[in-house]
């Protein structure tokens, strides 16, 4: 069986997940916490660029199941100083 595993398909992800901490970045500079808290299009925007963070990162988890990566190969176990959700 040919595997679909493309490394630039998981490089892609990462860069939405940089663009997305760079965006909220930006976002929140200079912003104090009462002033996030007040701000509705600020949340709303961050919010959005989490959700981009969350999607990217399991796309990467399924791009590495699809290849069929040996579980220690895939970027959980390589991070695992990184809390990711378990699908149970």
């Amino acid at each position: 069986m040919r595997s679909n595993w493309q490394p630039k398909r998981i490089e892609h992800r990462a860069l939405d997940i940089l663009a997305a901490i760079g965006k909220i970045r930006r976002y929140v500079d200079g912003t104090t916490r009462p002033q996030f808290l007040e701000d509705e299009k600020t949340q709303d925007a961050v919010t959005r660029q989490i959700l981009v963070l969350a999607q990217a990162c399991d796309k990467i988890a399924a791009i590495e199941g699809k290849a069929g990566s040996p579980l220690p190969n895939r970027l959980e176990a390589r991070h695992p100083e990184i809390p990711m959700a378990r699908n149970s």
